[in-house]
């Protein structure tokens, strides 16, 4: 009886894990990502996540405008910002145009954040993602189980100092998008 109990538990904390997901992606109108599967280790330093959506992606969107994003935390860093960028090229993103640290963060679930100011979309490409610092090595960006979209997976490392993919960083042994969504009204 005791197993059938448990089992029954874990098919209900599953079933409301994927339920909370569903939701999210009801409401999310900008990401690539698909359920949380875990997040990878990054060692110490300041690393920046970001999803890049194109005019393209936001033809449909334009006129309204992105008021919230949830990121998905596995274990907390030691500071963690919400940032925005605007126009840049295919390889980097434009000028900051939004950023707020997040003090209060949920570890092991998804984090949401309205903005202080919504953001527009207009014709230019928006990157959004969160800039994380760590103390020590630690998982914290949330991922999905890919496989990556060209746009789902950048990463900036103070250790080098340069935008790219996180499956090129990683030799294309790690192919997923970031835990990253954009929620537009």
């Amino acid at each position: 009886m005791l197993k059938k109990t448990l089992y029954f538990l874990c098919l209900l904390t599953c079933f409301i894990a994927c339920k909370k997901d569903e939701e999210l992606y009801e409401d999310a109108n900008l990401h690539y990502d698909g359920a949380n599967q875990t997040a990878p280790v990054f060692n110490v330093g300041t690393y920046e996540a970001l999803a890049r959506f194109t005019v393209g992606q936001t033809t449909d969107l334009q006129g309204q405008s992105l008021e919230e994003i949830a990121f998905y935390i596995l274990n907390e860093p030691t500071t963690c910002q919400v940032v925005i960028y605007g126009q840049g090229t295919a390889e980097e993103p434009g000028d900051l145009i939004y950023s707020r640290d997040i003090n209060d963060i949920d570890t092991q679930d998804w984090n949401y954040h309205t903005l202080d100011n919504s953001i527009e979309i207009n014709e230019e490409d928006l990157w959004i993602g969160v800039r994380l610092y760590h103390e020590s090595d630690i998982a914290s960006i949330g991922c999905d189980s890919g496989p990556a979209n060209i746009n789902g997976d950048w990463l900036w490392a103070d250790g080098d100092n340069e935008w790219t993919q996180y499956r090129v960083r990683t030799d294309g042994s790690v192919n997923v998008n970031w835990n990253i969504r954009g929620i537009v009204r």
